[in-house]
C-alpha cells in the first residue's frame, strides 16, 4: 500500500506537457493560436497573418499564444460550411452599409471596408444521441351500433319499428418502447450562440462539406 501511495504522489508532481500541437498533422496546414485579452476569445490564424482586431469585441488585437494551452479545443472540424456570398453581392452590401451612416468619415468607404474583412469560422458541435423511451397511450376505434326503436304514428296507423345507427369509439390501451439513433445533430458550442444568430441570422447547414485544409488559408 505504501508503494502505491508513493507512485501516486510521484505521478501527481509530473507537469503537463507544454508542447504545441502539431497543426500540420491534425489540421493538414500550419496554424498559430491567438487570443484576445479583452474578451478572452481564442482563434487559430494562418501563418504570417498580421495581428487583426478581435472579430468578436473589436476592442483589442489578437495576441499569439505560444503553447496553445489556453485553447479549449484544438481538433480539426468534421464539417465546415463554406463561404457562399458572391463577390458582387458582398460589394453591394458594403456600399449600402457605408451609405446608411450619416456624416461618415472619409475612411469609411466600401474599398476600405472590403480590405478589412476577415473570414471567421464559428464553431458548433455535432452531437450523436441514442434515445430510449417508454410510452403509453390510448387508441380509439370507431364502430357503429345498430338498434331498433318502436314508434307510434297516427299517420302510419299504429306502431312501426325504425332502424337507428349510432357511432361509438372503443378505447384500448397501448404501450411500447422507442429506441433510435440520431447522428450529427448541430448544437451550440459558444455561450454567445443565440446572440450571434440574432445578429447574423440563421444559416442553412445543408451545404456543409467535409473539412479541407485549404479552407483555413485565409480564415480565422
Amino acid at each position: 500500500m505504501s508503494d502505491q501511495k508513493k507512485r501516486k504522489k510521484k505521478s501527481a508532481k509530473q507537469a503537463p506537457s507544454s508542447q504545441p500541437p502539431d497543426w500540420s498533422a491534425t489540421w493538414g496546414t500550419e496554424l498559430e493560436a491567438a487570443a484576445c485579452e479583452h474578451c478572452d476569445w481564442s482563434y487559430l490564424l494562418p501563418p504570417g497573418e498580421t495581428q487583426p482586431l478581435c472579430p468578436h469585441c473589436f476592442q483589442g488585437e489578437l495576441e499569439r499564444i505560444g503553447d496553445a494551452a489556453g485553447l479549449p479545443y484544438n481538433h480539426p472540424p468534421e464539417l465546415i460550411l463554406p463561404f457562399s456570398l458572391p463577390q458582387g453581392l458582398l460589394e453591394q452590401s458594403l456600399q449600402k452599409f457605408a451609405r446608411a451612416i450619416p456624416f461618415a468619415p472619409r475612411d469609411l468607404n466600401p474599398q476600405n471596408l472590403a480590405a478589412r474583412l476577415h473570414k471567421v469560422f464559428l464553431p458548433m458541435w455535432l452531437v450523436d444521441a441514442d434515445v430510449r423511451a417508454s410510452w403509453q397511450s390510448e387508441v380509439g376505434f370507431d364502430y357503429n351500433v345498430v338498434s331498433f326503436q318502436d314508434r307510434f304514428s297516427d299517420r302510419q296507423g299504429g306502431w312501426s319499428s325504425q332502424r337507428v345507427t349510432e357511432g361509438r369509439i372503443r378505447w384500448e390501451p397501448r404501450m411500447g418502447k422507442l429506441d433510435r439513433t440520431y447522428e450529427n445533430i448541430p448544437a451550440p458550442a459558444l455561450e454567445e450562440h443565440a446572440k450571434i444568430t440574432a445578429e447574423l441570422g440563421e444559416h442553412d447547414l445543408t451545404p456543409a462539406e467535409s473539412y479541407q485544409p485549404s479552407a483555413m488559408e485565409d480564415a480565422l
